[in-house]
């Protein structure tokens, strides 16, 4: 309950101030993407994960380079941070909620499924496989 509070906080702050900073830029996406998966299905339910979506585009983002990358950081609304605030604040949000000492204990699980023969650089590997 403790999670959703908190949420909820950083949500409100993101609009009222607008995002500077990781988590505030990481609550105001999940707005965003709430907003626009509700104009695509107005009389539907809607089932998503902010964390997981950002988790997931976090994975790309350490792979990307170049153009692609500029994207991806444009697209999460991360041009206003410094190249690699985002990933500080996901490794210690997901310390935070998957704690054991907590009264909550969330699990997270990522996978990256690549295809047969297709060179991965080790360090992605390294970098991607680290546990919280």
């Amino acid at each position: 309950m403790a999670f959703l509070g908190l949420f909820s906080l950083l949500v409100l702050q993101s609009l009222a101030l607008g995002a500077t900073s990781p988590d505030e830029t990481i609550a105001e996406l999940s707005v965003n993407m709430y907003n626009h998966l509700r104009a695509t299905g107005e009389d539907e339910n809607i089932l998503f994960s902010p964390l997981s979506v950002t988790f997931a585009i976090g994975m790309m983002e350490l792979g990307a380079q170049g153009s692609t990358l500029k994207e991806i950081r444009h697209s999460m609304g991360y041009d206003s941070l410094k190249n690699g605030d985002e990933f500080s604040f996901l490794k210690d949000f997901s310390s935070m909620v998957t704690a054991k000492e907590s009264q909550y204990v969330m699990k997270i699980a990522n996978s990256l499924f690549v295809q047969n023969g297709f060179h991965v650089n080790e360090e992605f590997l390294q970098i991607n496989s680290v546990q919280c």
